[in-house]
């Protein structure tokens, strides 16, 4: 087995924040797509003239929540 150290580089301080603050970037563009899911789906159902259950709500919220994670970002600005 060798057992001569190893110089390994850590990653610098300032990646991780950039990590942190685009992960929260991606939370927050989520969470409204999910809102924005919910709140089409309902003005929908209105409009239709049909109920817009809770289990509906969930799955409309669910799926935008999802589809903000896979969108690609559209400018630098987002």
């Amino acid at each position: 087995m060798n057992t001569h150290n190893v110089n390994v580089k850590t990653a610098a301080p300032e990646s991780s924040e950039r990590w942190v603050k685009g992960a929260k970037k991606r939370l927050i563009k989520a969470i409204d797509c999910a809102a924005m899911s919910i709140a089409y789906g309902r003005e929908a159902a209105d409009h239709y003239g049909v109920a817009y259950g809770v289990i509906q709500s969930v799955y409309d919220g669910a799926r935008g929540f999802i589809d903000g994670f896979k969108r690609p970002k559209m400018n630098s600005n987002t």
